[in-house]
């Protein structure tokens, strides 16, 4: 997710509070988290964001206030399941009396609702355009340049590829790629021989492997 740039967090969170009937939160993480990560995420988790305190009106739904879900109004807040408030993708609320809808991400599907605003970037890929072993002749006098990577490890360069100049680059065991937008979030991609030199000056910039 490209544009996730940081988190704001509420005061603390019970890490006692049962989302589900006899499982609390740290139960949960201790069923699916080795240690380390454990500590880890627990660390985020009991801590509050380093940004201060968050200033202005509180976002009111019902009975329940928060005032980092009003600094979250621009952006998303990001939701544990723990009303069935936060079972949409939107929360509906009021600041300063005026009608205010949230994003909220607390389901897998939410992810995708809000596709755009979180940067998610999705492969798909155009096999009958850029064949995987050679370059492909197609219509008067156009050729389309092979893509010699499988989905998985396309959707991995995806994720990690840059954006220079509109478009979207990167390098994989010394090709570069260019991806190319289709529609939505969807890329499809393929090995890039032609890129001018401040592109390859640019993906020189990052390590690769």
């Amino acid at each position: 997710m490209k544009k996730v740039e940081k988190l704001v967090l509420v005061d603390k969170i019970d890490v006692q509070y049962e989302i589900a009937p006899s499982c609390s939160i740290i139960k949960l993480l201790q069923r699916v988290l080795p240690l380390e990560e454990r500590r880890y995420l627990l660390s985020i988790l009991l801590n509050r964001g380093t940004g201060g305190m968050v200033s202005g009106s509180p976002f009111v739904c019902g009975e329940k206030s928060s005032y980092a879900c009003a600094a979250a109004r621009k952006e998303a807040v990001v939701s544990l399941l723990s009303s069935v408030l936060f079972s949409d993708s939107v929360i509906t609320g009021k600041i300063d009396d005026q009608p205010v809808v949230l994003k909220n991400i607390g389901k897998k599907e939410h992810f995708f609702a809000h596709r755009e605003i979180l940067g998610i970037r999705i492969y798909r890929a155009n096999s009958e355009k850029h064949k995987k072993e050679r370059s492909n002749f197609y219509g008067k006098g156009k050729v389309a340049s092979p893509m010699d990577l499988d989905d998985e490890h396309a959707q991995r360069l995806l994720d990690k590829a840059i954006e220079f100049k509109g478009k979207l680059y990167g390098r994989y065991q010394g090709k570069n790629y260019s991806f190319q937008r289709e529609q939505d979030v969807y890329y499809h991609g393929y090995i890039d021989d032609t890129l001018r030199d401040d592109v390859k000056t640019e993906l020189d910039k990052y390590n690769w492997e």
